[in-house]
């Protein structure tokens, strides 16, 4: 009696981490059009397929490029900060960051310790931001903080895209910095 082995479990390893790449791309526009629950989000598809087999869990687990692509804010909403943190851990020290969040994914406010996140995010790991889309409820706050980004190098940056509210109780100022021209989209509501 022989035992036949699943034909996904003959991949080889540069094959399964080819499919995990692609798996684990959160600016895919399909990825980009899921509810934030649904269970085939780039992040939660990652996690997932980690916890398959042994083998699976040693090839994501030990890429930090796969890791430093899913900073899926929709997904890091948790009070406690510790998978926001592990995720950032699993990144590295030096692969290119990517991270999103969408509106539809946003309560009236951003959740204190993800601003708090992201704010550290753009802060500490500025050098490693490569693609950047993300809604702010609160553009002033962040606006403080990119002023003295825009002067600092940020060699892997490529994609920028910010959406923000504003109202005539939290107006854009008459004049932004040319930094904001590149990276602003600005909703009215």
């Amino acid at each position: 009696m022989s035992i036949s082995i699943a034909p996904i479990y003959k991949l080889k390893h540069d094959i399964l981490y080819h499919i995990f790449t692609l798996n684990a791309d959160i600016f895919d526009r399909r990825d980009c059009r899921l509810p934030h629950d649904s269970p085939l989000r780039a992040l939660t598809t990652t996690r997932y397929s980690s916890q398959v087999c042994r083998e699976w869990r040693s090839i994501i687990l030990g890429s930090s490029t796969l890791w430093a692509r899913l900073l899926d804010l929709d997904l890091l909403q948790q009070e406690e900060g510790d998978w926001r943190d592990e995720i950032l851990r699993r990144s590295g020290e030096t692969h290119p960051l990517w991270i999103r969040n969408t509106r539809k994914a946003m309560m009236d406010e951003m959740p204190l310790g993800l601003e708090t996140f992201l704010l550290r995010l753009l802060d500490e790991y500025w050098d490693r931001v490569q693609k950047v889309d993300i809604f702010v409820e609160d553009w002033a706050n962040l606006a403080a903080r990119c002023d003295q980004l825009c002067l600092r190098p940020a060699p892997a940056f490529k994609i920028s895209l910010l959406k923000c509210r504003h109202t005539a109780a939290n107006p854009l100022p008459p004049r932004l910095p040319p930094f904001y021209h590149s990276l602003l989209t600005m909703r009215h509501q």
